[in-house]
């Protein structure tokens, strides 16, 4: 999958996400105002259902119709009662009529109240209610004639009950109500209904009885609709949602992208380990399985290959033998001095061969190691007590070469020393075979990292050539070789400096080549970590 594609994936998944969040909030809101729509309706249909509902019931049951018909005249509302359920309601004003035992409809000019009497079994409906009119006005006319119908001491018991029944607050008070003006006051002792609204928008309703105390019908609040706040509420919590959302969409898919990039980065130093699909979104399963494909694909060559090596390197050995042992035959038998010359150069091929074989097999074997991870070792290795050792047997057969060691008396490390043995050689051999006349070898431990330096003052390695000199079958310009004799002659087969690195890289270390300061030559320097060392720890 190319980056493009997947950016946009990405984003459309961002954005399919922010709405979900937007239409959780909107139904939020829906839902908060179709709440507070059903409030509202109840509100309006409390009180003045309940005044008439309580008046009706003071009549006689053959009056009732009567008593209705006279009064759709004075309110100028339509009044009637039939039985429940109230088939002409609609879904949600039967549930609230249900629920609530009132409520109300809008046409889209008039409103219509509705409340279960008769323990339910009936309903009063008030219709064609509008503002235009002075509805409100004779419903507060109506229930002061409803409270003063008992004696003064039962009144606040009606009252209570109509409390009770609207669900609006209501208080019987004497003496001047201080909320009012004294215009209102004047209006309120002529016998009108008095209104006042406060700062909030909340209602107040006064009416004065007969024995001079007055009612206080409020305050409450009438408001429909979404308040300020609370969509200003719902809009920062969407927003903040909508954040939450993105920030956890990219952390799950940087997670993703990291846990990849790690697996992906243990693959390239050697480990088998399969990842697991689970352990990323389901966005980047598909790339987890074609990785774990890839690397087992990979992997899968990597042991052919080794296998192809091993084997081809083995079934060359068979007939090298042979070809050697007829060449010993054929010297035995020949007394010319120019056909022992050629024989001794012929063998001296074989001898490349066989020990060109002896490095592929050694190179297949550590890779093979290296891309197991690295090696754990428990031998104690002198490095110093190595290079000596192999810096007697190359004075042994070389002339006019000056080898000078320094440091490394307290340079020991856990390794394996067949193959510690190895690399130093090689790149020793190496600088013997590029040098001049010096080669300087230095040793040093810093903490837990043994350094061995190896100079010479040859020619040096191009900067160019400095990396690919470390990959199998390379090799610098074999006019550069030091031709003094013939074990060091035409520069080898390219395999040396590569088993020296593959062998590094599995004692947890590297290689680097640059130009010496002191000779002017090439300088190998070899970084070898111990097992606890961090130098080991950054592979």
């Amino acid at each position: 999958m190319s980056a493009r594609p997947r950016s946009v994936n990405q984003l459309l998944t961002i954005f399919v996400w922010q709405m979900v969040v937007v239409a959780i909030c909107a139904l939020l809101l829906w839902g908060y105002q179709a709440i507070r729509d059903l409030r509202y309706r109840e509100q309006l249909a409390a009180l003045p259902t309940a005044v008439i509902s309580y008046l009706l019931e003071d009549q006689e049951p053959s009056d009732r119709a009567g008593w209705l018909n006279a009064n759709e005249e004075k309110l100028g509302v339509g009044l009637s009662l039939f039985n429940a359920p109230a088939s002409n309601l609609n879904f949600r004003e039967r549930t609230l009529l249900r629920w609530t035992g009132v409520s109300a409809s809008f046409n889209g000019s008039n409103w219509s109240f509705y409340r279960r009497i008769n323990n339910g079994t009936a309903v009063l409906a008030i219709s064609s209610v509008s503002a235009s009119n002075d509805f409100p006005s004779h419903i507060l006319q109506m229930l002061r004639s409803w409270v003063e119908g008992v004696p003064p001491a039962a009144r606040e018991a009606r009252l209570t009950r109509l409390i009770a029944a609207s669900g609006l607050p209501m208080t019987i008070g004497s003496g001047r109500p201080t909320a009012l003006s004294d215009l209102q006051i004047e209006r309120l002792n002529l016998g009108d209904p008095v209104a006042l609204i406060d700062a909030h928008a909340h209602a107040s309703f006064y009416i004065l009885l007969d024995d001079h105390r007055w009612i206080k019908i409020g305050p409450a609040s009438f408001a429909n609709g979404v308040s300020f706040g609370i969509a200003i509420l719902v809009l920062v919590l969407g927003g903040i949602g909508a954040t939450l959302v993105t920030l956890a969409l990219f952390w799950r898919d940087n997670r993703s992208m990291r846990r990849l990039a790690a697996n992906a980065e243990l693959f390239f130093q050697g480990s088998s380990h399969s990842f697991s699909p689970d352990d990323v979104s389901l966005r980047f399963r598909p790339v987890a399985r074609r990785m774990n494909v890839m690397a087992s694909q990979v992997q899968a060559a990597l042991h052919s290959q080794q296998e192809l090596i091993q084997a081809v390197s083995h079934e060359f050995r068979t007939p090298l033998s042979r070809i050697r042992f007829a060449l010993q035959m054929i010297g035995d038998v020949s007394g010319s001095d120019a056909i022992q010359r050629q024989l001794l150069e012929v063998d001296g091929d074989i001898e490349s061969l066989d020990k060109l074989i002896d490095d592929i097999l050694t190179y297949a074997r550590v890779d093979s190691a290296t891309r197991g991870g690295l090696g754990s070792f428990s031998e104690s290795v002198d490095l110093r007590s190595v290079v000596e050792g192999i810096v007697q047997q190359l004075e042994r057969v070389t002339n006019g070469i000056t080898f000078t060691i320094s440091g490394g008396d307290e340079c020991r490390m856990q390794g394996d020393v067949h193959m510690l043995k190895r690399a130093l050689q090689n790149v020793i051999e190496n600088a013997v075979q590029h040098t001049v006349d010096s080669v300087n070898i230095t040793l040093c431990k810093r903490h837990h990292v043994s350094i061995v330096v190896v100079e010479d003052n040859g020619e040096g390695v191009p900067q160019d050539e400095r990396k690919r000199i470390l990959k199998p079958f390379t090799r610098v310009d074999a006019s550069r070789a030091r031709p003094s004799d013939g074990r060091f002659a035409g520069g080898g087969f390219g395999m040396g400096l590569a088993i020296v690195e593959r062998i590094v890289l599995w004692h947890g270390g590297r290689v680097s080549v640059s130009t010496s300061p002191a000779l002017g030559g090439a300088r190998f320097v070899l970084l070898l970590a111990d097992d606890d060392s961090e130098e080991a720890g950054k592979r």
